[in-house]
């Protein structure tokens, strides 16, 4: 009898095995540096996020302009409730295709396992990132009310700037110069484009308070991406495990950060009243803005738990050229001249450089490894 109990015990111990290695996904290659085809593919995710971004740009700026929307404090927080709405749905339906289930909690439990967090732990890591992703994006949101497009996406792309210096801060050695070099040409590009084009009644208010504001949103944004890619590296792999790491970061933002668009509107940083912002144009105006919001987010954050910060940053930085471009094709509202011209080839040039340079240093494809079963 003591046999046969010792026999039920081994069967159980096998059982939770199975359990814990059908919740596992296999090892994959993303514990080392990440390949050349990663690269290609991160890539392609940024090309998609500038489109995205470009477009929300302009309707962001075309809503506020025609005051429709004046309330950056409850978009950012609905965009970011977008990760949770569209994050877990799209997290069990990957699960789906992969294990036939649709548990959320068998979701849940994989991410645990994945990045072995107690629960305790990953709700704290999803809401120290919700406040970081939250208050840059607010910050860049509010200057875009009063600075023009191209100023203030400049001011948000000098993340590039406080990557390398945390990178190097964190590694306590100097950054190799490729990337300096790749930064400096880009940086040189962004005040061209920001000062060579500008007009005089394009700039609004520029008390000390816009100045502090727009280095505090890319020292923020840098901090997030390095987060990220710090605690996504994990489950970079994985797609579905990914999904649920956006959503765990979407409700902390949903259920937590709520409080800052009263606190927004008593504190006199926003006029509108949230019943005006359910008419037909001003939800039109949401709900588009939402939805290339997401497309951006579940762009380049899988982007950046794939490649690197610094890769993302630097290619992100196209997005100024585009702009330009966009503005001066379609929206007419600059004209294109000598600084424009050098500041989109300067940054095209350092960006593509780094990018080519990173993706050329990838490190070689690992062949993909099973977990033995018993």
């Amino acid at each position: 009898q003591s046999m046969n109990l010792k026999s039920g015990g081994d069967m159980e111990d096998s059982s939770d095995a199975a359990e814990r290695e059908a919740l596992l996904p296999p090892d994959e290659a993303g514990q080392g540096k990440p390949t050349t085809a990663v690269y290609v593919f991160g890539g392609f995710l940024i090309v998609i996020v500038i489109a995205a971004l470009a477009c929300q740009q302009e309707v962001m700026q075309s809503a506020e302009s025609k005051g429709s929307v004046d309330k950056p404090s409850l978009t950012i927080w609905w965009n970011h409730t977008c990760l949770l709405l569209v994050g877990l749905p799209l997290g069990l339906l990957l699960q789906l295709f992969r294990e036939g289930s649709l548990s959320p909690l068998r979701l849940w439990r994989r991410l645990l396992q994945q990045q072995r967090w107690t629960a305790q732990r990953a709700l704290w890591l999803g809401t120290v990132l919700a406040v970081i992703f939250y208050l840059p994006n607010l910050a860049w949101a509010v200057t875009l009310k009063s600075i023009w497009v191209p100023l203030v996406t400049a001011a948000s792309r000098f993340d590039a700037v406080f990557v390398l210096l945390f990178s190097s801060l964190l590694a306590q050695k100097a950054p190799p110069a490729k990337q300096v070099l790749a930064v400096l040409a880009c940086i040189t590009g962004v005040v061209l484009i920001s000062f060579g084009g500008a007009r005089s009644d394009s700039f609004g208010t520029t008390d000390r308070w816009s100045y502090f504001e727009v280095f505090i949103s890319p020292c923020l944004s840098a901090l997030y991406a390095m987060i990220f890619n710090n605690l996504a590296r994990g489950v970079s792999q994985d797609a579905s495990c990914l999904c649920a790491l956006l959503a765990l970061i979407g409700f902390c933002n949903t259920v937590l950060l709520w409080p800052v668009v009263p606190i927004c509107h008593l504190a006199g940083w926003e006029d509108q009243r949230l019943p005006s912002i359910f008419s037909g144009n001003a939800l039109r105006s949401i709900v588009l803005n939402a939805a290339l919001a997401t497309i951006g987010n579940f762009s380049q954050m899988p982007a950046t738990a794939l490649t690197s910060p610094l890769f993302v940053s630097l290619g992100m930085l196209l997005i100024m050229p585009v702009t330009v471009l966009i503005d001066w094709l379609v929206m007419h509202h600059t004209e294109l001249n000598t600084a424009l011209i050098c500041g989109s080839l300067a940054i095209c040039c350092g960006s593509g450089y780094s990018v080519l340079t990173e993706a050329s240093e990838a490190g070689p494809s690992i062949e993909k490894k099973t977990i033995p079963t018993t």
